[in-house]
């Protein structure tokens, strides 16, 4: 008799493998990376727009972390890391005989980041929410001078790192991966991600207010190379890449083949699933899955000597299946052979 039961989910996608994308900036096109900044001085002074061209640092590029399902091209996480936004310097003037301003903003810089990550993604649309996402200016300056009659107000504030202003993404972000080659073991994948930003600043100038207002849509780009291999890319999740699937890295007594195939990382104790004994039932084994469920196919054999071995039959298991497949969870069971003695052993067979 069967009591226990192993249930499997089922599985809609390969696995995520986590990469580290650079990402430039688009160059070029005018409808892409352009900062409308409008400075509005004080009554009745009239507010004026410009415009600020993005570029990014040379030498420092965005680096956007992505957990990327190569079987699907999509990605459920977004994280925006380093990297520089310089922007073109820009001025504002106005008024009449009466008063009148003049503004320069002069040499901006700073950074996008995510304050919070991993910062998810639908990975059906490739959108994201933007306010998971910040902008910072932490560089540059703003100088002028306001008149109103005879008395002139000089104004200045100066961004560094300690004294900068900061905005989040508004709306809607999207990130878009298009495959552009692929091998044996790989894929490779143009990532285009953007990014709206609105960022408010107000300078006292005297008392009165001058208000500094950026709004623009930051688009980067950038390609990755992706590994197919599931085991492969378990490794650099779990900061063993490369290590072969029969070492055991975290000293459990559980080779890493197995500890991938069945749903653990590389830190964690997966001996507690190993087949196990019985008690109440003398030649029975159980084998207690992972609450997340396995990862890969896993095979069980069977030996009387530890010399040949065979896979068990699958009328022995609970889950009447062998290799246990790839999304299971719960316990299997093993009902006892005809054989005075027998090992059991787990083979991942990818």
């Amino acid at each position: 008799m069967r009591l226990l039961l192993a249930l499997t989910l089922p599985v809609t996608s390969l696995f995520g493998v986590p990469v580290a994308a650079p990402l430039t900036l688009v160059e070029g096109d005018p409808a892409l990376n352009r900062l409308a900044l409008t400075v509005t001085p004080p009554a009745p002074l009239p507010a004026r727009t410009d415009t600020a061209i993005l570029t990014t640092e040379p030498e420092q590029p965005i680096i956007a972390l992505l957990n990327i399902d190569p079987s699907t091209g999509t990605t459920s996480e977004l994280s925006l890391t380093e990297g520089r936004i310089v922007g073109s310097d820009t001025s504002f003037s106005g008024g009449d005989f009466f008063s009148s301003y003049t503004i320069q903003l002069s040499n901006l810089g700073g950074r996008v980041f995510t304050p919070s990550p991993p910062a998810p993604v639908d990975p059906s649309t490739g959108s994201f929410d933007a306010s998971l996402h910040g902008f910072e200016i932490d560089q540059g300056s703003v100088t002028g001078s306001v008149r109103v009659f005879l008395a002139t107000t000089p104004i200045e504030t100066n961004f560094t790192p300690g004294e900068s202003v900061a905005g989040t993404g508004v709306g809607t972000g999207t990130v878009t991966l298009t495959e552009t080659g692929s091998s044996d073991r790989s894929k490779s994948f143009d990532v285009v991600a953007s990014l709206p930003v609105d960022i408010t600043e107000v300078t006292d100038a005297n008392g009165q207010p001058v208000t500094v207002r950026a709004v623009g849509t930051i688009n980067m780009t950038g390609s990755v190379t992706v590994s197919t291999d599931p085991y492969l890319a378990w490794t650099i999740e779990n900061g063993i890449e490369g290590a072969g699937g029969n070492a055991d890295s975290n000293g459990d007594g559980v080779p890493n083949g197995i500890a991938w195939a069945l749903g653990y990382d590389a830190q964690s104790n997966a001996s507690v699933s190993l087949p196990r004994l019985i008690e109440e039932q003398p030649g029975w084994f159980q084998i207690q899955l992972p609450p997340n469920g396995t990862a890969a196919p896993i095979t069980l054999l069977s030996s009387q000597d530890l010399v040949t071995e065979n896979p068990i039959d699958p009328n022995r298991l609970s889950n009447l299946a062998n290799p246990i497949p790839a999304g299971s969870l719960g316990t299997i069971t093993i009902e006892a052979s005809s054989q005075p003695r027998e090992f059991i052993r787990m083979r991942s067979n990818e």
